[in-house]
Order: structure tokens, then sequence, then C-alpha cells
């Protein structure tokens, strides 16, 4: 692949990390193929000053400061940002394989494909172990979302994870970018995104060689600690994607899939407060538009 095919934008939403995202900028220097800019989009009140230092020692790369808060925000922000056809996502506390980008591109020779999804492994995983198969879809009766992203196996999946994909740029604006409204941790907003590609007619490939590293880094991020508060968004944010995608005669199923989830979440840790917030969750993720709304 020449350089001339497609311009590529490497992008890193960011929130209350420093050395692990020095790290992950560090990892994305060792690629085979080098993409056309690195961007590191920032959340933090103040920028880290050793976070700027550093990507001053990298050429192709920019720092934006995003003010405004939420985890769908930033990723909307990426999106704006970067000017190359195809975008990669990357998380902040990853270790990134050397054949990354050049994997990732090589799929988009199909004009078909709207997105890739890489391979996601931690560090106890081994590089050839994992599922025989990928799987990410979305259970339109049940309103279940299985995912594996850790396969040797290449295939046609629903959508992809946050941590390692990406999109043709063009046409992720022509769906409207990311839902806003998912919020929190912003759990299912890129299924809801794969969705709505698929609806539009675009396919979703898992490619392993787009392979990287998950650190899971325990502060900063997107990280909810609070089981009842995780709860919530997790259960609200379920509904809002079961409204949009799944048959209205599904949508009494799903409520008691997850209220079922939520009770029996919340016995296990002996805390009503996880039920109890489950429930207005799902209230106002029932009673609430379900209508899409980005902030592009």
């Amino acid at each position: 692949m020449s350089r001339g095919d497609l311009s590529v934008s490497v992008v890193i939403p960011t929130k209350g990390r420093e050395q692990v995202l020095m790290d992950t900028l560090s990892s994305l220097q060792n690629q085979i193929y080098k993409p056309d800019e690195i961007i590191v989009v920032d959340q933090n009140p103040q920028p880290s000053l050793n976070i700027l230092n550093f990507l001053k020692s990298i050429p192709t790369a920019r720092h934006v400061h995003n003010q405004k808060q939420g985890l769908v925000e930033n990723y909307n922000r990426c999106l704006k940002e970067a000017k190359g056809e195809i975008i990669i996502f990357v998380d902040d506390d990853v270790l990134v394989e050397p054949e990354l980008v050049l994997s990732h591109l090589g799929i988009y020779s199909d004009l078909t494909v709207g997105a890739v999804a890489g391979r996601v492994r931690s560090l106890k995983d081994e590089k050839n172990s994992g599922k025989s198969s990928p799987a990410a879809k979305f259970n339109r009766w049940t309103g279940q979302v299985a995912f594996e992203f850790n396969s040797p196996n290449f295939g046609i999946i629903q959508f992809a994870q946050g941590a390692n994909m990406s999109f043709r740029r063009k046409y992720l604006l022509e769906a409207g970018g990311f839902d806003s409204k998912f919020d929190g941790n912003g759990y299912f907003f890129e299924t809801e995104a794969g969705l709505r590609l698929e609806r539009l007619g675009f396919r979703t490939v898992f490619c392993p060689q787009a392979d990287l590293i998950h650190l899971v880094e325990k502060s900063g991020g997107a990280r909810i600690h609070d089981k009842a508060i995780h709860t919530y968004h997790f259960t609200k944010n379920g509904i809002r994607l079961a409204r949009r995608y799944s048959p209205k005669l599904a949508l009494p199923l799903v409520i008691i899939n997850k209220t079922s989830y939520a009770l029996a979440k919340a016995l296990y840790n002996r805390n009503l407060k996880i039920f109890s917030l489950a429930c207005k969750g799902l209230w106002e993720g029932f009673s609430g538009p379900s209508e899409f709304q980005n902030t592009l």
C-alpha cells in the first residue's frame, strides 16, 4: 500500500492519565505504516505539561484540549478534528503492535467496509490464544450485546470496540457521528454506531492483525467504580439501544432481562442501591427521547 492510497489519523481520547498515555504514544512510534497524524483529545481540566512536552517530540502529533465533558463528546471531537480518510481510535492505556495501522488500512480496499474492529488483548493473553471466532452482535429480541474481540480469526461483525476501532471518516460523518445521549461511561455507543452503519449498508470487519494490548488502567478514563452508578448507565443506555433497534414487541422482554440482571447483581452484592438505580435507568431510558443526537 502506498502512502497516497489513504490518509490516516490515529486519535486518542484521554482523561486523567499521564504515564500510561505516554506509553501508548511511544508504542505508536513503531508502526510499519506511519499515520499522517496523531491527535490527543484531552478532557483534563488543565493539560499535563509532561504530555505537552512529550507530544513536541512527535512531528505528526497534535494536542486538542476539549473542555466539554463526556466520553462520547470526546469521541465526536476526535472525529471533528481528524483529517484522515481513515480514522483509527485507540484507548489511552494500550500498547500497539507495529502492524496495527497497516492492518486497519488494508481492509478499506473494499468500499463496502465502513468500520474495522481490531483485536484487543490483555497482558495475560498470549498472542496465539483466544476464542476461535470474533463476536460482536446485538440480539434484537433480548437486548443483549455479545462481544469477543480477542480472536485470531477474521470475521464480519456488527460493531467494534472503542479501544481499537477505525472508520471510513466519510461514512461515519454521513451517519452523523456518535450518539451523545449514551452517557456515563458510554456503554453501547460503539454498538449503536456499528448498527447505524449497518442500516446504511456498510459492513464492520474484524481484523486480528490490527492488534493491541489493553492495559485496563484502573484510574482515569471513563472508569466508574461505583457498581450502582455503573448499573444505572448500563441499563439506561441498554434500553436506549433497544428502543432504536429492537421490534416494539420485544421491548417487554428486554425490560425483563435488564430488571432480572439488576436484581441478581443487587442480591449478589447485597446492595439494594444497585437495583434502585437500575430501575431509575430503565425508566429514564424508556421514557426519554430515543432519537439520535450528537454534538458534531
